[in-house]
């Protein structure tokens, strides 16, 4: 009885087993299914993360451009549309998301008049409209306190009719421009509406960027309702920022939407109609600019992000019976062994706690005793290349023994033993490519409670930062650009962030000259002076070098070994001089295909540019153009505003300003200053008998006269017509008698060839000095005496220099 029951008692164990396994085993396929739900949920919020994330950049991205266009509305104040047209456009060709830029300033009731003569003398004669609600159309806008219509817009074919529209006629814009003004915010989007014009139909927003008349304007709402200059309108399509943004993935679709109280409006979508019964769909709900916004992502089970967790449960529930069933058969031998197991899975379970991406054991010394599947891809190593060996070497970080050293310290402390330590470093791959990794730290402890050493959990951020770097470059750069630094600070500090971003990375950017035949160093921090030099105004040509060559035949030049290639024959002992092995060039293009000049990154060794690379070159190039067509811009309408377009002299406007400068000068430092107004004698003659082009090539010649007698202290101005003056610092009376009488004999001598005669002129000049008047302290008493004794000189026969005014007696 006793030995049938032995056996029945054997059984029942392994039946009990078994059932014990089984059930565990379901527990375990029930587990991982919940795990695996988890983490699909978990990847899908990762993917929203990441659309939302790309979609509030490029929104930042339009504020940066709304900025740059609101300063330069506040610096130009009476903006033209072929300027606004130069400004905007390349901005419109770089973001299609742009359906259209306005410029709508503000116009009080009793200046409609002026503002609509000044639309009838631009050539548009519909004066101040409005949105008529029952027919949709414009019509003449009724009496308002003040208006805001439209003054300038791009593209200006498409947006033509718009040109006097009141925009605070539309009750939805005039609330959300009472609300920039009234809770201080600089930025606020409208709700969506669908655009007449638009033949795609989809739905569109208005941002508003207020414009005040002081860029120092307080938050006070008061103060920026009086101050209020107008608004920089853009009239943006969210589809357009969806479809730039959306990866072409016939496994997802993206919605974006507008709320308003429980009702949503769609602005815009991808992939709606591919979507199934079986997707995942994940929302999540921003504010961006002042307006609830709901972004939805809907996701096929078959995306790749989700199929690593699709199988794993009936695994866990084919293996846990497996493994029931030969621990049924050995589990009585095996108990010792049991033990061991459940420790072992234990220890392994304080390992996942930790774990990210890459799974990473050291021991007390810095070596490495484990690493996971993950950390080998990332390192781009096998396992046994790894394993044993020092973490903390040039091997895998470059900055090593100040690293070395920390980490030595906190294992003698003992440091972090109970919390996590997070950290941010760089490390180096099998190809020598700086990673970003951030790391989360745990000291580890045997059963006795002696430190063994650390684990480390790494998550390879290395695109995430390269990008963030990249824009924060970017944004200083246009802040600089904003506060009026110069083009070659700009670009410094643009190039010094590349070259952090990059480490070993030598950039420079060359600028074409006028003549369009060569090279002109601008930017190059980290290059030796002594190469800069070499190579300032090298002349573009096939085989000049990367640059050269690049701007010769206006397309990227990658040269990966210095010495070998044979665009550098000419140059390869230069460049080894100075340690330069591999150059990559990237022509820069301005507005209509324009070669504004080059960009360039050196490396110290022969390097070929990966993917990452080649992006950066194009985006910097890109980004440089808008900087340097800016400054030109900007350069080229300061001197249209201060020059005279003839003779290339300071023109009144700006002769006058630096008078009333240099008398203040010289009042308050006691300093001597003189004056010469000079009048071309009879040349009413000369434009009567000759014509105005004869006249206009005399006045050339005397301009050229007075610019070779002056110093570089000194300024020459063309006053009106034949009249100039010459402004004389630190000269007493005595010196500027001599110059004037110079000057008068050097006009006197002068033979102007024009066609088949010979032009010859005289001149008056009359000279005033402040060391003889020091009651004078307006500039116009000191311009006022010089033409008193100008006119002294004209009375008294002409072709004279003279000091005696005219009220006075000749002594």
């Amino acid at each position: 009885m006793l030995e049938s029951f032995s056996p029945l008692k054997k059984h029942l164990n392994v039946i009990l087993i078994g059932l014990i396994g089984t059930a565990l085993s379901v527990f375990g396929y029930l587990y991982s299914a919940e795990l695996e739900a988890q983490k699909k949920q978990s990847a899908l919020d990762k993917l929203i993360g990441e659309r939302q994330a790309l979609l509030q950049t490029e929104i930042a991205t339009t504020i940066e451009i709304l900025d740059a266009v609101a300063s330069y509305i506040s610096n130009t104040p009476n903006p033209t549309e072929e300027s606004y047209r130069s400004f905007i456009n390349p901005i419109l060709k770089r973001h299609p998301e742009f359906w259209a830029v306005h410029w709508a300033p503000r116009v009080l009731h009793d200046q409609r008049p002026f503002f609509e003569e000044q639309l009838k003398n631009l050539g548009y004669n519909q004066g101040i409209t409005e949105l008529q609600a029952t027919t949709n159309t414009l019509a003449p806008s009724s009496h308002q306190e003040e208006y805001y219509p439209v003054l300038l817009t791009q593209p200006l074919e498409k947006n033509r009719s718009i040109i006097g529209f009141n925009v605070a006629s539309r009750k939805i814009n005039k609330e959300v421009m009472i609300k920039t003004l009234s809770q201080d915010i600089d930025f606020l989007s409208s709700a969506p509406f669908k655009l007449v014009q638009d033949n795609e139909g989809s739905a569109s927003v208005l941002f508003f960027r207020p414009v005040f008349r002081n860029a120092d304007i307080q938050s006070v709402p008061l103060t920026r309702f009086q101050t209020i200059r107008g608004y920089i309108v853009a009239l943006v399509k969210p589809q357009t920022i969806l479809d730039i943004l959306s990866v072409h993935d016939d496994k997802m679709a993206v919605k974006l939407s507008d709320l308003i109280g429980n009702r949503s409006t769609e602005m815009a979508n991808t992939g709606q109609d591919q979507i199934g019964s079986s997707w995942l769909s994940q929302s999540v709900v921003f504010e961006s600019l002042g307006r609830l916004w709901q972004l939805e992502l809907s996701v096929s089970p078959k995306h790749p992000a989700l199929m690593d967790h699709s199988d794993r449960a009936i695994w866990v529930l084919i293996g846990g019976l497996g493994f029931t069933f030969i621990l049924a058969m050995i589990l009585l031998r095996l108990s010792k062994a049991q033990r061991d197991i459940i420790r072992e899975r234990d220890r392994a379970q304080s390992y996942l706690d930790t774990v990210e991406t890459m799974m990473m054991v050291l021991d007390t010394e810095g070596r490495i005793t484990m690493i996971n599947r993950k950390g080998c891809e990332i390192l781009g190593y096998e396992e046994t290349d790894i394993l044993h060996s020092l973490w903390y070497s040039p091997r895998y970080i470059s900055e090593m023994e100040d690293r070395y050293q920390s980490y030595l310290k906190s294992i003698e402390r003992g440091y972090l033993s109970k919390d996590l330590e997070y950290t941010e470093n760089a490390v180096l791959d099998s190809d020598g490519n700086h990673l970003i990794i951030a790391w989360h730290n745990k000291l580890q402890f045997d059963d006795d409670g002696n430190l063994t050493g650390m684990l480390s959990a790494g998550e390879d951020i290395t695109q995430k930062h390269y990008f963030s770097t990249l824009d924060r470059i970017r944004s200083e750069a246009m802040q600089s650009a904003l506060e009026g630094s110069s083009l070659n600070k700009i670009l410094d500090k643009v190039l010094k962030g590349i070259e952090r971003l990059n480490p070993g990375s030598q950039c420079s950017i060359l600028l074409l000259d006028d003549s369009g035949q060569h090279l002109m160093g601008c930017a190059a921090p980290s290059l030796p002076e002594a190469y800069n030099q070499a190579i300032d105004g090298v002349q573009i040509g096939d085989g000049v070098g990367s640059c050269g060559t690049a701007a010769f035949h206006q397309k990227r030049v990658i040269v990966e070994d210095i010495q070998t290639h044979p665009y550098w024959a000419a140059f390869k002992e230069l460049a080894a001089v100075h340690s330069l092995g591999s150059c990559w060039s990237e022509p820069i293009f301005g507005k209509k295909g324009r070669l504004l000049g080059t960009f360039a990154i050196y490396h110290e060794n022969a390097c070929s540019p990966i993917d990452r690379d080649l992006y950066l070159i194009t985006r910097t190039a890109d980004f440089v153009s808008l900087l340097i067509e800016e400054q030109q811009t900007e350069a080229n309408l300061h001197r249209l505003a201060t020059t005279d377009e003839l003779t290339s002299l300071a023109n009144r406007r700006k002769f006058l300003t630096t008078l009333e400068a240099e008398l203040a000068r010289a009042k308050r430092y006691h300093r001597e200053l003189s004056l010469c107004m000079l009048d071309l004698d009879h040349f009413k003659r000369i434009n009567d008998d000759n014509g105005h082009s004869a006249g206009d090539s005399v006045l050339v010649e005397v301009a050229k006269i007075m610019e070779a007698m002056l110093r570089e202290s000194d300024m020459a101005g063309r006053i009106g017509g034949e009249e100039f003056a010459i402004l004389l610092p630190d000269t007493s009376e005595d010196d500027a008698l001599i110059l004037a009488e110079r000057l008068r004999e050097a006009i006197e001598s002068l033979e102007i060839k024009y066609q088949a005669h010979t032009l010859k002129l005289t001149t008056s000049i009359g000279v005033a000095s402040l060391n003889q008047m020091p009651e004078i302290v307006q500039a116009s008493e000191l311009l006022s005496a010089a033409d008193d004794c100008m006119y002294y000189a004209k009375q008294n026969g002409r072709n004279l220099v003279s000091n005696v005014r005219t009220t006075q007696q000749l002594n």
